[in-house]
């Protein structure tokens, strides 16, 4: 987007790029005095040129003939390059259209090209002195601001802003005087990178010898070095990251930072750091304020360094200095308490109760509840904002991934607490759109699109028309109410509620629709008998748990299918893992390379295993198939006897050797007949559309499958089933002594646990306390 004269050198440099590739600049370089004339259309030879007196092409002799064939090719070819220069200046007039946003005014009279951009060049060109000083500002800016956003863009704005100056022969820019700078500004992210490279660059002019000045890495090379050093340190010193972010409370990529609002907590950007005293970790900033000595400010994805850490121990050891720490904590805990009572009392609100939220496999939670006190009417939308410099929700919900890490936002003469970040993805009229780095501000007033994070990803907005497009397509269209540029409108009610959740069953004490509606999501969208089972024993239900269930709409979505008639074996197994189904479903490919889900499921407990692989090899397959051997094994000392499966192609020799090695049976069924292996295709349908019911209410996308599975499988076995056979076939459990009613509802891992303690085995490292199932919704 041409937004002015500080980037129409950019602007006019990306036309002409196209215009040389095309052949075609010199018809509209705006900076040339004698132009190439416009293109003309090339006029087709006639036979008179050859002969004069002919009348028709008959009338040639051969080599006049032959002189006329080569002259009509030659307009074919010249015709042909017309039709694609013409071709390639209306691609270039859409371009300026598109993208000449506010000037269009300036070349609305005139029709041409080059006229357009000779137009435009005289309007928006800024003169060598003002060119210089804007690229000397932007220059001196960027090298004071390395802490102050993510390290890859910083880099490449400076070799961006350095190439500019280098261009136009500002002096900062020549020889080996932005290679200083460079490591001077870099000395407060890497000091060890900075300390280094200043004193190779020393001991290079100390020795003086010949041509050491080109050898020496410039500024382009030279932050091209310190971006592969930071990427290798990030990769060496990653945590390693659990298998479903969404389940965890945290974000998926730890070592992504946010774009935008300053920190208030961060050791590196609290404030100016000149202003503040040394700490021990190595930072300026106050003893409050630091990870290292107040661990309660730290994030989830904090990792702490070694170094600084031992820095801040040996400093705490002496008495004095740890009397210092606790008094300064100790006050800044009373100003802050202090602080948010005087907040609270002058807007008339009262805190309300704080219920921790946390995932069960986390121990994150949030010090805030969300407070729907506002009555804007745009509370639940999203606006788009050119004056923030950050996205921004309200809505905890609307996150597909988040982590921690509290800060603080600054908006007009107030100030707002932000809890995290992650991503969050907006319902636009053409489907979704993914915003990152969003920042979670429970008492914002609605939720903020940054038109200036948009524009750094080469997405523009046309304020006249309110189309929101990039140079490929119109991705959709602002619409203006309530004074707003609205991108997505969902109605607001006014009502006052607390948003609070927790995964333990016994904090519920009465069930509304609305907590049926979010049990339902959380745990996977059973139906409405297993809910009922689950929560009866907490908590009053209502008459209509039903009714509410039968207006979800993903259920209606992802459990539409055919119904298949399937026969069941006609002997079932009397013992856990005595018989086991397997059977293979091939999906899209997911973000770790995973094609294939591989269902384990067990004929007597209904308990089913899950194998995400690369492929449906035997070699994969076997593999998976000695682990669950092993496991079986190890955890209930319990072996395979029985393996049911499709007659599956990919099971060759390979996987005879290893049923004929551990004695196991083999039962495949008749080759592309799935009916045969109805218990795992059933039990693949189930795991199936739970899986693809939970993705669809979640709006998270499809290559997650390997991680979304897991899940539907994790709940899947914890959730109580009516299997038809417990209610005659009480031989099936007489082994061990187990009476169960006829209607009675039980879960495979309830059955498993049940069955080894009667038998006075030792009980699997598995919990049927739905208080510690990993939280959905």
């Amino acid at each position: 987007m041409l937004n002015g004269p500080s980037n129409w050198d950019q602007w006019i440099s990306t036309i002409q790029k196209f215009a040389l590739t095309q052949s075609i600049w010199a018809q509209i370089d705006p900076s040339s005095i004698s132009r190439v004339p416009c293109l003309k259309y090339p006029e087709e030879p006639l036979i008179t040129v050859v002969k004069p007196t002919a009348r028709l092409i008959t009338d040639l002799a051969i080599d006049e003939l032959r002189i006329y064939e080569f002259l009509y090719n030659r307009y074919r070819t010249e015709l042909q390059a017309y039709k694609d220069q013409q071709r390639s200046l209306a691609f270039i007039q859409e371009f300026i259209i598109k993208t000449v946003g506010n000037y269009y005014s300036t070349i609305s009279d005139e029709h041409d090209v080059a006229s357009e951009l000779v137009l435009l060049k005289r309007r928006l060109q800024p003169s060598g002195w003002v060119q210089q000083k804007e690229i000397l500002s932007k220059y001196q800016f960027i090298l004071n601001s390395p802490d102050r956003t993510d390290i890859t863009a910083w880099v490449t704005n400076w070799q961006k802003v350095f190439t500019d100056a280098k261009r136009i022969g500002l002096p900062e820019a020549q020889g080996l005087r932005p290679t200083q700078s460079f490591l001077e500004s870099i000395c407060r992210i890497d000091n060890s990178f900075s300390d280094y490279w200043t004193n190779k660059l020393e001991d290079e002019a100390r020795s003086n010898l010949q041509g050491w000045e080109e050898r020496f890495p410039d500024g382009i090379e030279i932050s091209e070095i310190f971006e592969r050093t930071q990427a290798t340190k990030a990769a060496n010193t990653s945590l390693n990251q659990a298998s479903f972010a969404v389940y965890k409370g945290q974000n998926s990529t730890l070592n992504t930072q946010p774009e935008s609002f300053t920190s208030s907590n961060d050791p590196c950007t609290s404030g100016p750091s000149s202003k503040k005293p040394a700490c021990p970790c190595g930072w300026k900033h106050y003893f409050s304020e630091c990870y290292y000595i107040n661990k309660a400010l730290r994030p989830n994805n904090f990792k702490p360094s070694l170094e600084r850490q031992q820095k801040v121990d040996d400093f705490l050891k002496v008495p004095s200095n740890n009397a210092k720490v606790n008094a300064a904590l100790k006050k800044a805990n009373n100003f802050r308490q202090k602080q948010n009572s005087e907040s609270y009392e002058s807007s008339g609100q009262n805190l309300p109760s704080i219920q921790a939220v946390a995932a069960a496999s986390t121990a994150s939670t949030f010090s805030q509840p969300s407070l729907n006190c506002s009555n804007y009417p745009l509370k639940n939308s999203f606006i788009l904002d050119s004056g923030s410099d950050g996205h921004i929700c309200n809505e905890f919900s609307r996150f597909s991934n988040y982590f921690s890490k509290p800060s603080t936002a600054v908006a007009g003469s107030g100030q707002f607490d932000i809890l995290g970040y992650g991503t969050v993805f907006m319902k636009i009229s053409t489907g979704l759109f993914q915003l990152n780095n969003v920042a979670y501000i429970p008492s914002f007033h609605t939720s903020l699109a940054s038109l200036t994070r948009l524009q750094s990803a080469g997405i523009s907005w046309n304020p006249q028309t309110g189309c929101i497009f990039n140079s490929e397509k119109t991705i959709c269209f602002t619409k203006k109410l309530y004074n707003q540029y609205v991108i997505e409108y969902n109605k607001f009610e006014p009502v006052i509620t607390e948003s609070s959740f927790s995964t333990k069953g016994s904090d519920i004490k009465s069930v509304t629709p609305t907590d049926i509606t979010i049990w339902h999501e959380r745990l996977g969208h059973p139906s409405s008998q297993v809910l009922e089972k689950v929560l009866k024993n907490n908590s009053i239900l209502p008459s209509e748990i039903k009714k509410e269930l039968e207006n979800c709409e993903p259920c209606k979505l992802a459990k539409a299918k055919r119904v298949v008639s399937r026969t069941p074996p006609l002997s079932r197994a009397r013992r856990p893992f005595y018989r086991i189904f397997v059977d293979l479903f091939s999906l899209p490919t997911s973000y770790n390379g995973k094609k294939v889900a591989f269902l384990v499921k067990d004929d007597y407990t209904k308990l089913i295993l899950f194998y995400a692989l690369s492929n449906s090899s035997a070699q994969e397959l076997v593999g998976c198939i000695g682990n669950v051997q092993r496991f079986v094994k190890t955890q209930f000392s319990l072996d395979i006897c029985v393996v049911h499966r499709d007659n599956d192609v990919s099971l060759q020799q390979e996987y005879q050797n290893f049923i004929s090695d551990h004695g196991i049976l083999d039962e495949p069924t008749a080759p592309y007949t799935p009916a045969q292996n109805g218990s795992a295709e059933r039990s693949g349908g189930v795991i199936s559309s739970k899986a693809r019911t939970m993705r669809i209410s979640s709006n998270l996308p499809q290559f997650l499958w390997p991680e979304i599975w897991k899940t539907a499988v994790f709940i899947y076995n914890r959730l109580p089933h009516r299997d038809s056979r417990l209610m005659s076939a009480s031989t099936v459990l007489s082994s061990a002594q187990i009476e169960i009613d006829k209607k009675s509802w039980i879960s495979p891992t309830e059955k498993m646990v049940i069955l080894l303690q009667k038998n006075q085995q030792r009980a699997p490292s598995i919990s049927t306390d739905l208080s510690v199932h990993h939280t959905y919704g």
